[in-house]
């Protein structure tokens, strides 16, 4: 019977690449990465329509969040919900 370790198999071993029964720290880290990106991050930030900016219309919270600051300091951002911004 193994001993185990400190991580044990939080996720009932689905993450476990390496086969040694448990799920250790890299492990965790890509689980907790993939859920990530499956969260729906769209409605956890900061609403940007005064700005015309919409979390929908983008890929990522980073890109979303880098065009709404843009629009905060006045600077033109590189997607709007109507397109790119008139040059």
């Amino acid at each position: 019977m193994s001993k185990g370790n400190f991580w044990g198999t939080p996720f009932g071993g689905f993450f476990d690449c390496n086969g040694d029964g448990q799920e250790d720290f890299g492990e965790l880290w890509l689980a907790e990465q993939l859920f990530e990106d499956l969260s729906d991050w769209r409605s956890e930030v900061e609403d940007g329509s005064a700005y015309g900016l919409f979390p929908e219309d983008y890929a990522t919270r980073e890109a979303y969040e880098d065009a709404l600051a843009d629009a905060k300091r006045g600077q033109k951002t590189r997607h709007t919900r109507n397109g790119p911004p008139a040059e």
